[in-house]
């Protein structure tokens, strides 16, 4: 009777113990691991255009916007930010932050006037000068459960996928790398070119080249 008695003591104790351990954290959620997996800044490596077009003016229509925009791989300045927030005041949970920056045209529609493009479609002039300001915001997002896409959040309904400038991404998507993590970025976008306005879907790969934000 008393080795069934400790028999059943041991059982009990060992069921207390299995039902007090906390459910493991879905790897979607495990902030610590995924501020080491992705937190920081990252360079742009390729940036393509679904279509061929001539943003420099070169009368050379290209798909490398690297090539056409050399603003955009000049230096670090047009980098994607990725915020992993462990510990955020406002919320009892991990948050994150996306952060892409973009050499945006600016143009002076008029001469006399200090009226800039704001991707109205609009035929080419030779005499207009195109500028580049580099521009971004920030929007929250979460990581799919099985952690291949970033499904970036909109601010607000002017925040979309068809606004000029800023434009909300159309997908975010997580690539199998080796070495620093990977991101793909596929953006829709209206630029100015030799053959007019252009609207396109933007292709841009960066790749984590610090953790420091």
């Amino acid at each position: 009777m008393k080795h069934r008695f400790n028999k059943f003591i041991i059982i009990l104790c060992m069921m207390q113990v299995v039902a007090c351990r906390p459910d493991p954290v879905p790897p979607h959620l495990d902030g610590p691991a995924l501020y080491e997996r992705f937190h920081g800044k990252y360079k742009v490596v390729t940036s393509t255009s679904s279509v061929a077009v001539d943003v420099n003016a070169d009368g050379i229509p290209s798909t490398d916007l690297l090539q056409e925009i050399s603003d955009l791989g000049a230096n670090y300045h047009n980098y994607l930010e990725i915020r992993v927030i462990l510990n955020d005041p406002t919320s009892s949970t991990t948050r994150f932050l996306f952060k892409q920056f973009w050499p945006e045209q600016e143009i002076s529609v008029y001469s006399n006037e200090t009226k800039r493009w704001e991707g109205e479609d609009m035929a080419y002039q030779p005499d207009l000068t195109v500028n580049y300001s580099m521009q971004g915001r920030v929007r929250w997002f979460t990581f799919s459960p099985d952690l291949k896409s970033i499904l970036v959040e909109p601010n607000d309904e002017t925040d979309t996928r068809d606004a000029h400038r800023w434009t909300l991404p159309d997908s975010v998507t997580i690539l199998d790398s080796i070495g620093e993590p990977q991101i793909k970025v596929v953006n829709r976008r209206r630029f100015y070119t030799s053959e007019g306005v252009k609207e396109v879907l933007v292709t841009t790969i960066y790749q984590r080249f610090t953790m420091i934000t």
